[in-house]
């Protein structure tokens, strides 16, 4: 039993750090800027130092970018079919994210916990794929692309990025980083896109079992 709950207290203290980090100073501006690393993932280890720079880092000298932590974000989205249309309130809640406007860069950053290896979270039998986290990486890359065209004026030119910190609750309690690929989330983004059209048809029409949506 001691050992068991010498897990589980540094699965906490592990958890409670990293949210820590994400609360801090919250209720004042917080600036931040991100440099996106050179490898898709840092290996077991992820320690204190790395987390702090990949949400609290500066740039080349040493002047903060904007970031914000626990962002909620609403949005209304118009859906039209045959002359008829209806309103479908979105919402997201983003850990982490920060805006270069000099370097024209979007980044973000989620946090994940996961009771298998962190090896695993990844793979094609990890908790990435069986909980569909890029369609939710798609649809809050395409509402913060939206958000910033209209409140920062960004365009095609800029770059959106996105990273997942993951903290294993069992084993032996790792920390890892993920970059999560472009292609990842333009898939998730056309998987979110196609149900946010089929809800908004059953919105219109009506929700029945016997509907059929053809891909």
């Amino acid at each position: 039993m001691a050992s068991i709950h010498t897990r589980a207290s540094k699965t906490i203290a592990t958890i409670l750090l990293i949210k820590f980090l994400f609360f801090i100073l919250l209720n004042t501006p917080i600036y931040y800027t991100f440099s996106l690393i050179s490898f898709p993932r840092i290996p077991a280890g992820l320690n204190n130092k790395t987390i702090t720079n990949l949400i609290r880092p500066v740039d080349l000298f040493g002047d903060p970018i904007a970031s914000y932590n626990e962002d909620a974000i609403f949005m209304d989205v118009k859906c039209s079919y045959k002359n008829k249309s209806v309103i479908l309130k979105l919402k997201m809640k983003a850990d982490n994210w920060t805006l270069d406007k000099d370097n024209k860069k979007v980044v973000l950053n989620d946090l994940k916990t996961t009771s298998k290896p962190l090896g695993f979270f990844m793979q094609e039998y990890g908790s990435f794929v069986k909980f569909h986290y890029a369609r939710q990486f798609g649809m809050y890359m395409w509402m913060l692309k939206h958000l910033c065209k209209k409140e920062f004026g960004t365009n095609n030119t800029w770059n959106y990025f996105a990273n997942v910190i993951v903290v294993e609750t069992s084993c032996e309690n790792k920390a890892g980083l993920f970059r999560v690929s472009r292609s990842t989330i333009k898939n998730g983004e056309n998987e979110f896109i196609q149900l946010l059209k089929q809800v908004g048809y059953c919105e219109l029409y009506g929700y029945d079992d016997s509907i059929n949506f053809i891909e």
